[in-house]
């Protein structure tokens, strides 16, 4: 599963010179899913609070809209915690 890693997503948006508002409607996103994504409240639990898990567009829309490669948002599944309902 995709992980959004939200720091480098609230880094790259700034450095943009963006809102939250403003990337959300460059990619199509709500933005108050995006402040969920920038936050990791909800990209980084294995689904979001309606039980849904993270849709394969939603990382590449975001990276579109940045203008950055995918990798760039995205968490190294290697070096991500696991979620804290994951068996260790």
């Amino acid at each position: 599963m995709q992980r959004l890693n939200g720091p480098e997503i609230v880094r790259l948006r700034e450095a943009k010179g963006m809102s939250q508002v403003e990337l959300a409607r460059a990619s199509g996103i709500r933005q108050r899913s995006l402040s969920g994504y920038e936050s990791g409240k909800v990209a980084n639990q294995r689904t979001n609070p309606r039980g849904r898990q993270l849709h394969p567009a939603v990382p590449k829309a975001i990276a579109e809209a940045l203008e950055v490669e995918l990798d760039a948002i995205l968490l190294d599944p290697d070096s991500a915690e696991p979620d804290e309902n994951e068996a260790a």
